[in-house]
């Protein structure tokens, strides 16, 4: 059976529009969609009652000064297809916020909570049931947004316990919520002072 993958973020939508075309087995663009769009992602694992960061896509400049004032500062603002912290920004203020849409049209950003913790990544493969037939915890050390701005990146395996337990207990619901069948993935939490998991995506 012939099959088509792609190691690169970025060509996740061509890759399925291949699939699709040419009719080989995998996800095709409606199932990529889901998981390429940030808002959309984070929309239906909030359905499932699964934690996210309080978030909105941004329309217009007045809409996401008043998702500030209802959220507080400082927030994220971030392509909804991006990935690896690029392009991302961390407003702290109004002043800023305006200051940014001087710059780019708000349309195809997203803006969210800023959470407070440390980021953990988990990298798997989904079985054809959707259920996790394997998978890595990792902490970060640093952040993608610290490598941005000129900061060392690494990571470290998350050992045995009941963090790691929940984390994975976690990523199973998120998987499932986003009906990711047969494909391998990587997906980043936040993990608070207070370990509660926060999805990032």
């Amino acid at each position: 059976m012939d099959q088509i993958i792609t190691l690169s973020e970025f060509t996740l939508d061509a890759v399925a529009r291949v699939r699709q075309s040419l009719g080989i087995p995998g996800p095709g663009p409606d199932e990529v969609a889901v998981y390429r769009n940030k808002v959309r992602m984070k929309e239906i694992l909030a359905e499932a009652g699964l934690r996210v960061p309080h978030f909105a896509g941004c329309e217009n400049v007045e809409q996401t000064l008043a998702f500030a004032e209802t959220t507080g500062y400082p927030l994220i603002v971030k392509p909804v297809n991006g990935a690896g912290s690029i392009g991302v920004h961390l407003i702290q203020d109004d002043k800023a916020l305006r200051g940014l849409w001087e710059t780019r049209e708000p349309g195809g950003y997203e803006i969210e909570e800023f959470i407070t913790g440390t980021v953990h990544h988990v990298d798997g493969f989904a079985g054809e049931d959707g259920t996790i037939v394997f998978q890595v915890v990792s902490r970060y050390l640093n952040d993608c947004l610290s490598f941005e701005g000129g900061a060392p990146l690494g990571s470290v395996v998350v050992q045995r316990g009941r963090l790691r337990e929940r984390i994975e207990e976690f990523t199973q619901s998120c998987v499932s919520a986003l009906g990711m069948r047969g494909m391998p993935f990587h997906m980043e939490l936040f993990v608070t002072g207070t370990e509660e998991l926060v999805f990032l995506e």
